[in-house]
């Protein structure tokens, strides 16, 4: 994403929307998979929540292609995605022993 304001969630099996985070920087907005599955477990949304917003458009194979051969990209993804996952696991960990007040607050 280039610019704007997104807000990233899938759908539970049961119809309810869980929000995953909102972004609003230049970031990679993506769906963490396995790429052996030929099917995704949920539907992932990137819904726009400004007014506008601006993303590269890249081919997840050609990406991952150029990654395996340029060091210093793969790099940066590989901590992009370790500090995501770090962030997203102190989020969820509020949530989940803070109640309902400190799960908002934590939000």
């Amino acid at each position: 994403m280039k610019t704007g304001i997104v807000k990233i969630s899938t759908i539970l099996k049961d119809g309810r929307e869980f929000n995953i985070a909102y972004k609003n920087s230049f970031e990679i907005i993506t769906l963490m998979n396995d790429e052996e599955d030929a099917i995704t477990k949920a539907p992932y949304n990137v819904r726009i929540e400004s007014d506008t917003a601006a993303f590269y458009r890249i081919d997840r194979v050609s990406f991952w292609e150029d990654a395996m051969y340029q060091q210093e990209l793969l790099l940066y993804v590989k901590e992009f995605y370790r500090s995501s996952l770090a962030h997203m696991t102190t989020r969820l960990q509020h949530r989940v022993m803070n109640g309902k007040k400190g799960a908002l607050c934590a939000s």
